[in-house]
């Protein structure tokens, strides 16, 4: 809060405190922004991150089911034929 000076003129004192709520507005605005800019920063390191890691994509996990099902396909008569073929 600006004190006023005995003798100022009360327009001159209105003016002084104005600036000095300007200065705390223009001050909390500035570390607003500040915040706002280490956010974005985070947030892009986090969007990098998240997009080099791997993940496993429904192509990738059909062709892993449809060979498993071709390998037990193909297994099976062949175990149907040891098993059935010992006495």
């Amino acid at each position: 809060m600006v004190p006023d000076l005995p003798g100022e003129d009360p327009v001159i004192t209105a003016i002084r405190k104005l600036e000095a709520k300007l200065d705390i507005a223009i001050a909390q605005h500035r570390a607003e922004l500040d915040l706002a800019a280490r956010h974005d920063t985070d947030h892009e390191e986090r969007l990098r991150a998240l997009e080099a890691r791997q993940t496993v994509t429904p192509k990738a996990l059909w062709s892993v089911v449809v060979g498993a099902s071709a390998v037990l396909a193909t297994a099976l008569p062949l175990l149907q034929l040891l098993y059935s073929a010992t006495p």
